[in-house]
């Protein structure tokens, strides 16, 4: 008996270390990344862990910050992330039980006021705060060079910044602007601002033309700079602007601690971060790298800056959130044929509430391919709705197919002109000449051509009538 148990000790030791090797192998060579950071940064964080990290595969995740921290929140019972990057210090102070105290290689080269006192959080970059102006699409206004500029009514609906709610980006610019402009100056700005849902749609609207000002960081807007549109500006404003350090963090309980630690450690090199000075624009941490060897930015010495308190900020943070919502434009504000809610009795302007549009489906050239049916049905890619009409799902609509011309379809006779896109009369075709115009007809199941039809059942012959009755 007492060799029958330690057989099966034995065994069971083996089989517990063997899957314990497969699972710690795992853990070493992955690591997973909750990040922020646009495309272009992450490209150049893989390159580098590719030259630095070798063996280990990072993965990432993107989305706000806010919207990650949630998302963190939520998992602190299994956590799914290894790291995340990045979050200003006003919005990681609201999660600080998601995160692990660790001291990565590298700290003594980021200044002492830069270290979060239980190095939960260590400093990755320096953020400006600018505004980002597309003098092609100011309409003869002039430029503004303060944050006072803004506050004028000409520039109402022509500002674009991101919901506070889910960008730190947007928050610490707003707060900011709350601290030096105070509560009155907050809500002249939310009179003429549009918000949108995500930080990337503020600098990509400016870039296309849609909004002639964005509020958003430097490195996001200098990315057009050096892109070569020459209608793209930098204000950095004269009254004084903001800055703001962005943190990454070790979480807590993270599923692949040894290949985080490594991932922490990268974040603090000088190699990454001169990586992302010069791809991302990202102002490094480290003391020992200058800004104007690699890209054309100021010098910090040269901006004027308004000093404002992180603690605070992360602090207030519930508080001046519950403000805005209370009376901020919705992020949703930049929905297409969104309705508008009355103005909220309090708080620092009305709230646009709206619903998203919906979509029967593409418009794949709808007025060249479905001409004749649009006497019939109206198109369109924003179908408005009535409040007497019943809603219709895309379910409703009436499906078609769109088929093309073989030699056996119709001759020319039958259908003798192509259809114009022009309006003038279409080309005729030649006698004989099989027109090439695709045929659109309502969905149906088509035969297989490998298996004929089935005949059609014979009928019965006729019985012969039967005599009547006689009665007897």
């Amino acid at each position: 008996m007492n060799l029958t148990a330690s057989r099966r000790a034995v065994l069971a030791g083996l089989g517990a270390s063997a899957i314990a090797r497969p699972a710690a192998a795992q853990a070493a060579n992955q690591a997973v990344l909750y990040t922020s950071n646009p495309a272009q940064a992450l490209e150049t964080v893989a390159d580098v862990a590719a030259k630095v990290m070798a063996g280990v595969k990072v993965s990432t995740v993107t989305g706000g910050s806010g919207q990650l921290l949630r998302r963190m929140e939520a998992e602190i019972a299994r956590p799914q992330a290894d790291v995340f990057w990045t979050s200003s210090a006003n919005t990681l102070g609201q999660y600080k039980q998601l995160f692990e105290p660790y001291k990565p290689a590298g700290l003594n080269a980021i200044p002492a006021a830069l270290h979060q006192p239980q190095d939960l959080w260590t400093a990755a970059n320096l953020h400006i705060c600018v505004l980002m102006v597309n003098t092609a699409q100011l309409g003869g206004l002039p430029a503004p060079r303060t944050y006072t500029d803004i506050l004028h009514p000409r520039f109402k609906g022509k500002l674009i910044i991101a919901d506070p709610a889910n960008s730190s980006t947007a928050y610490t610019i707003l707060w900011g602007i709350e601290r030096m402009l105070g509560a009155d100056g907050l809500k002249a700005l939310a009179q003429n601002i549009r918000v949108t849902a995500s930080a990337p749609t503020v600098f990509r609207s400016v870039g296309q033309g849609e909004f002639p000002v964005g509020l958003t960081f430097e490195s996001n807007a200098y990315t057009y700079v050096a892109g070569g549109q020459k209608e793209i500006a930098l204000v950095y404003p004269e009254d004084g602007t903001f800055t703001t350090t962005e943190f990454y963090t070790l979480v807590k309980g993270a599923p692949n601690p040894v290949a985080a630690k490594r991932l922490c450690d990268l974040f603090a090199s000088r190699e990454l971060q001169t990586a992302l000075l010069e791809t991302a624009f990202r102002r490094p941490s480290r003391a020992d790298i200058e800004v104007g060897k690699f890209v054309q930015l100021p010098e910090m010495s040269k901006v004027r800056v308004f000093e404002t308190n992180e603690e605070d900020a992360a602090r207030e943070r519930t508080a001046f959130l519950a403000r805005w919502a209370g009376g901020g434009p919705a992020p949703n504000s930049l929905t297409p044929h969104a309705g508008r809610a009355p103005r909220a009795a309090r708080g620092v302007v009305a709230a646009r509430r709206g619903r998203r549009p919906t979509f029967p489906w593409p418009r794949y050239h709808l007025e060249t391919v479905f001409r004749p049916l649009q006497k019939s049905w109206r198109f369109s890619r924003w179908p408005r709705r009535r409040a007497s009409r019943k809603k219709r799902s895309w379910k409703s609509w009436p499906s078609f197919v769109v088929v093309p011309a073989s030699p056996t379809s119709r001759p020319s006779t039958a259908c003798p002109r192509r259809p114009s896109t022009t309006g003038s009369p279409g080309r005729r075709e030649a006698p004989g000449q099989t027109s090439r115009r695709a045929e659109v007809v309502r969905a149906r199941p088509q035969p297989n051509p490998s298996h004929p039809p089935r005949p059609p059942p014979s009928q019965p012959a006729a019985a012969a009538p039967s005599s009547p009755r006689t009665s007897a």
